[in-house]
């Protein structure tokens, strides 16, 4: 999930060259190839497309050299473009591939928000998970999620449960049906 700026490999360097990770070319790596005669940039640039990278980013919206392009289709690398300054660009990326790439599960209960702790309620069906978790809420507690839960693993350790897109906000209350639990109860619930 880290992206890679890749100062020294450009230079020959590849000894520990993360060739696995998003590369980002910011100021410092575009101003160094511009340093070079177009031949020796090429030259460069081939040995590090060779390696088979998952592709390129180009930060702070600078020209893509026409060498990047044409090694880019020749090694089937992406190759893109962000106006994000490269710290920016790197932050927010970092966060989103740890998102996508963390550990999930799905588990079946129904999950509340009791002073900053979740908690999952669990139990057969028809036992009063929904009717418990409507209690806690009516008490100022918080839904995370009913029925079903999402976890997720984050960077730090910790697990973190959330609700399904379709039944965010949302119970199943046996005798009442599907009610908007902030609509009754105010945002925070």
């Amino acid at each position: 999930a880290a992206i890679n700026r890749p100062g020294l490999a450009l230079t020959g360097f590849f000894q520990y060259f993360a060739h696995r990770r998003i590369q980002t070319l910011g100021n410092a790596e575009i101003t160094y190839l511009l340093s070079l005669k177009e031949k020796e940039r090429r030259h460069r640039l081939e040995q590090f497309f060779q390696r088979r990278v998952p592709c390129v980013v180009i930060a702070r919206r600078h020209r893509v050299l026409s060498e990047l392009i044409e090694l880019g289709e020749q090694y089937s690398t992406p190759v893109l473009r962000t106006p994000l300054i490269t710290k920016h660009f790197i932050n927010a990326a970092t966060i989103i591939l740890e998102n996508l790439m963390a550990p999930r599960a799905t588990v079946q209960g129904t999950m509340v928000d009791i002073l900053g702790i979740g908690v999952l309620l669990c139990g057969r069906p028809g036992v009063g998970k929904s009717e418990t978790a409507l209690a806690l809420v009516k008490m100022g507690h918080s839904l995370v999620a009913d029925d079903v839960t999402q976890f997720r693993l984050d960077s730090s350790g910790a697990v973190i449960g959330s609700s399904a897109g379709v039944t965010r906000y949302h119970m199943e209350i046996r005798g009442l049906g599907i009610i908007h639990v902030p609509s009754l109860f105010g945002i925070a619930a």
